[in-house]
Formats: C-alpha cells, structure tokens, sequence
C-alpha cells in the first residue's frame, strides 16, 4: 500500500472540500466512493 500517495491523497481532499476549491461531480464522487470501498476491503489502491 503507497502510504506517502494514500496520505497525500487524504490531504488533498480535505484541503479541496475545506477550502472549497474543487466542485465535485457526480462521477468524481463516483469514483472516490469506489476508491474508498476499495481500501476498507483491502483491494489494490491502483
């Protein structure tokens, strides 16, 4: 598991949602439901 990009990754979300810098799309929110429901049923992250 890349934990330096998985950190990253985490920290990049929070920063965008608490700033508000990034609107999310339903297929970005697709895509990072799908990311998340990978890592709790320890799937491959890439």
């Amino acid at each position: 598991m890349p934990t330096t990009d998985y950190t990253e990754f985490l920290h990049n979300v929070k920063k965008n949602i608490l700033n508000c810098n990034m609107k999310l799309n339903s297929i970005q929110i697709y895509n990072l439901i799908n990311f998340f429901k990978k890592d709790l049923q320890g799937g491959s992250i890439i």
